[in-house]
């Protein structure tokens, strides 16, 4: 399974690479090495879903 994390605030946190995790959050695996973060409070969980794009109403329509 994979989790989506990011640092938390005012922290920069290093994947196991040595990489920088992105501010705005990553989808990473659910091992021990990102749980013990999250546990520490250096990581936290985010929402990495992508905002559902609104259909333009057509322009026959009425609302009520």
């Amino acid at each position: 399974p994979t989790i989506a994390l990011k640092p938390a605030e005012g922290r920069r946190v290093r994947h196991r690479d040595g990489r920088i995790f992105a501010m705005g959050g990553e989808t990473v695996p659910g091992s021990s090495y990102y749980l013990r973060l999250l546990d520490a409070g250096d990581l936290e969980p985010c929402d990495l879903r992508k905002p559902r794009s609104r259909k333009p109403a057509s322009k026959g329509s009425t609302s009520a």
